[in-house]
Formats: structure tokens, C-alpha cells, sequence
């Protein structure tokens, strides 16, 4: 097991938008030429959803055909485990959160 790491050290910088709006393209070029991990939860969930014996895997299977986000402790561990990952593999500690932005409940929510 490695040591615990302080996760009160790590800068999280979310990057939201519609799909095609360039957030992975330009997330891609600041890890490229930056200290910096870029990490798609779209990607993210991919990954899990196709890992033999996941926990998540059937829940983020069934959302992908619902159109639906959650549960929130899904998201958070998922991610969580992405940037540790980074941190121990590679002592990254700035972290690029690449996510769509989920479509407003009610259309007024657009206006205000």
C-alpha cells in the first residue's frame, strides 16, 4: 500500500461545456505542454463501465441509456481514484476535470 497522500495540496480546475465546444482540445494542450492532468469523466466513466467486476459498471451502463448523471459518490470516487492515480504514478497535482455540463431541469434555467 503507498502512503497516504494530502489531497489539500492538489489545484482541481473543473472545465464545463457542451459537447464539441473544445474542452478536450484544450485541456489536451495545457497537459501537453504543462505539469497538468487532464482527466474527461466521459472517459473516466468508459473505463470503469468496461472493468470486469466494477462496482459502477452496470449503474453508469444504465445511466449512458438513460441520459443520466449519478450518483454524486460514484462521480467523486471515480475521480478521486483518477487523481491519485496521477499523483502517485506521475506527482501531478493539478488536475483539468474535463465534464459536460447536464442539460437545466426547467428551460427558465437557461434565462437567469
Amino acid at each position: 500500500m503507498s502512503a497516504p497522500h494530502d489531497s489539500s495540496k492538489w489545484t482541481i480546475i473543473f472545465v464545463l461545456g457542451g459537447p464539441g465546444a473544445g474542452k478536450g482540445t484544450h485541456c489536451g494542450k495545457l497537459a501537453t505542454n504543462y505539469p497538468i492532468s487532464h482527466l474527461s469523466m466521459g472517459d473516466i466513466l468508459r473505463e470503469e463501465q468496461e472493468k470486469p467486476g466494477s462496482r459502477w459498471g452496470e449503474l453508469i451502463r444504465r445511466n449512458i441509456l438513460e441520459g443520466v448523471i449519478g450518483p454524486p459518490e460514484m462521480s467523486v470516487s471515480l475521480l478521486e481514484a483518477a487523481m491519485t492515480e496521477k499523483y502517485e504514478k506521475e506527482g501531478i497535482s493539478v488536475f483539468l476535470l474535463d465534464g459536460e455540463s447536464p442539460p437545466p431541469h426547467d428551460p427558465q434555467d437557461l434565462v437567469h
